[in-house]
């Protein structure tokens, strides 16, 4: 069982037009949301990348203030009465600090720490007297340095390192515990030391642990969902990190502290390229634009379409048949290779009628049917260069076995620096028009003899040539044509010639008819040409009296 062959749907010219207006509206659609989404994407990463730098900043900001305030708290207790007395030298106002003081003092103390929200001990030790007072109480200095190492396994914290340690430059201010000698989870803690006046050794000086907690909540309240981590960095080391998620930071931003020599950096999520809610915005942006494009393009077609159509019907009657239904641009391919074909053919048909025409105003000029003005005008349309002020000649050619066209005769006048003509009077019989350009210039007899051997050598035939004589003016023409038809007829057979009936009378057929005609329209100056040739040729010929009398009668 055969297949029938698939058909092919062919789009129509509407939807052909159709598609090609929705292509090309689209392109510049798609490049400006291509443009459009990258800018906005841009945009966004700088927006975004800008509010984790301001969030960075708020969160250093924030610090720095608490720092300051922890700052200030030096100045603020070494002015104060108890702190001077304690410091000054053993034995000094040391009745005065009773137990009740001591408590009292722990209390203003635990003040301070309430006032800051950041804090989580504030100590003031005096290494001479081996007291520290804290907001946890107050201790000797070997107690409360031994607070800091009470996990297991690890070695006790000796108030003689702290104090080493304190001595050293690069160790006051903001610190963390490995700093100041501490070792397991203290380590890690923040502190705050600070000399509180400038004694060699030190007699006060001010510790205070600084609550992670508290500071990673205040931060925590600023922070923004991509910011994952804070870190307080020194000259060398890190002094305290906080993380809020698992996640590493992709991205950072550092301020420097204007209270201490530390530098704050917040980690954040890398910025991400695309945001949903963009994409959702470029998307109907784009639907509305492909809407409008098609509605663009429905439009556009319409209009280019409409002309189409008319130009497709209009063109469709002059078809023999119906052809290519629906497609209007093969109707008018179709129409106009019909209106080239015609035009063609016109053409061919004008050209045909330009030679025949041309061809036989030839033979007017060789028979002497014409008159002066008629003759320039004619020979200017069809670009002969003959005037009135030339001598011509007129070369007949008579075949003998068929005709052979006018090459042979072409090549045999091309070889001279001739004016001619050449015209076919019937099959076998060919006339040329010489215009010499004066009576020295070619020979009658060397032209015709050119003519033959030309003849010879493409047709290996021996035709019959005529010369007439060599005559001036454009009725010359037909003067020597006369002359070389009577040659021809001559050499062809003895029997009737163009002349008349009486064979000494030079007086042609078409010349009788010529003056008949030209009597009749009343042309007296062109009958008196004709007449007057007639009668040079007859005088010329030696026409008795008696013959003239008659011709004239």
């Amino acid at each position: 069982m055969k297949k029938k062959p698939a058909v092919r749907h062919r789009l129509s010219t509407v939807q052909r037009i159709f598609f090609s207006y929705v292509f090309i509206c689209l392109v510049p659609v798609v490049i400006l949301a291509g443009v459009l989404a990258v800018s906005t994407f841009r945009a966004q990463q700088r927006e975004d990348a800008a509010r984790q730098a301001h969030t960075a900043e708020l969160a250093a900001r924030t610090l720095d203030a608490e720092f300051k305030r922890v700052q200030g708290l030096g100045q603020q207790l070494s002015e104060t009465q108890w702190v001077k007395r304690r410091g000054a030298a053993a034995g000094l106002y040391d009745e005065e600090f009773g137990l009740r003081e001591k408590l009292a003092i722990c209390g203003d103390l635990r003040g301070y720490t309430a006032a800051s929200g950041v804090i989580r001990q504030l100590s003031v030790v005096f290494p001479e007297k081996e007291e520290v007072y804290s907001s946890a109480g107050f201790y000797d200095t070997a107690d409360f340095f031994r607070t800091f190492s009470l996990e297991k396994g690890q070695t006790p914290l000796e108030s003689a390192v702290v104090y080493e340690r304190l001595s050293l430059p690069e160790n006051s201010g903001l610190v963390c515990g490995a700093q100041l000698g501490m070792t397991g989870g203290a380590a890690s803690r923040l502190f705050f030391a600070e000399a509180m006046e400038y004694n060699r050794p030190m007699r006060s000086f001010l510790l205070v642990e600084l609550d992670r907690s508290a500071i990673r909540n205040q931060i925590a309240l600023l922070r923004t969902d991509d910011m994952l981590s804070l870190s307080i960095r020194g000259a060398d080391r890190e002094l305290a990190g906080i993380s809020f998620t698992a996640r590493a930071a992709e991205a950072d931003y550092t301020y420097r502290s204007v209270c201490f020599p530390v530098d704050i950096t917040s980690g954040f999520s890398a910025v991400p390229l695309v945001r949903t809610r963009s994409v959702w915005f470029i998307a109907v942006l784009v639907l509305i634009s492909m809407l409008l494009t098609v509605n663009l393009a429905w439009l556009l077609t319409k209009l280019t379409y409409t002309p189409l159509k008319r130009l497709a019907d209009s063109a469709a009657h002059r078809l023999p048949a119906p052809v290519h239904a629906g497609d209007e641009y093969a109707i008018i391919e179709e129409s106009l290779c019909q209106l080239a074909a015609e035009r063609e053919n016109v053409l061919h048909m004008a050209e045909r009628y330009r030679a025949t025409a041309r061809s036989n105003f030839l033979r007017r000029l060789l028979q002497g049917y014409f008159d002066a003005a008629e003759a320039a005008e004619k020979m200017r349309e069809f670009d002969i260069g003959f005037s009135d002020s030339m001598s011509h000649l007129v070369l007949l050619v008579e075949e003998r076995e068929g005709s052979h066209g006018v090459m042979p005769l072409e090549e045999a006048l091309s070889s001279f620096d001739l004016l001619y003509e050449i015209t076919e009077l019937s099959r076998t019989r060919l006339a040329a028009i010489v215009a010499p350009g004066g009576p020295d210039e070619v020979c009658p007899q060397t032209l015709a003899q050119r003519v033959a051997l030309s003849y010879q050598e493409h047709t290996e035939t021996m035709p019959f040539i005529a010369c007439g004589s060599l005559e001036e003016g454009v009725l010359g023409i037909s003067k020597s044509y006369y002359a070389a038809a009577e040659q021809l007829s001559a050499r062809l057979s003895d029997g009737a010639c163009l002349t008349s009936p009486d064979r000494g009378i030079y007086y042609p057929v078409e010349w009788e008819l010529q003056l008949i005609n030209r009597a009749k329209a009343g042309q007296q100056a062109m009958a008196e040409t004709i007449l007057g040739e007639i009668r040079a040729e007859n005088e010329r010929r030696g026409v008795s009296q008696q013959n003239m009398r008659r011709l004239v009668l």
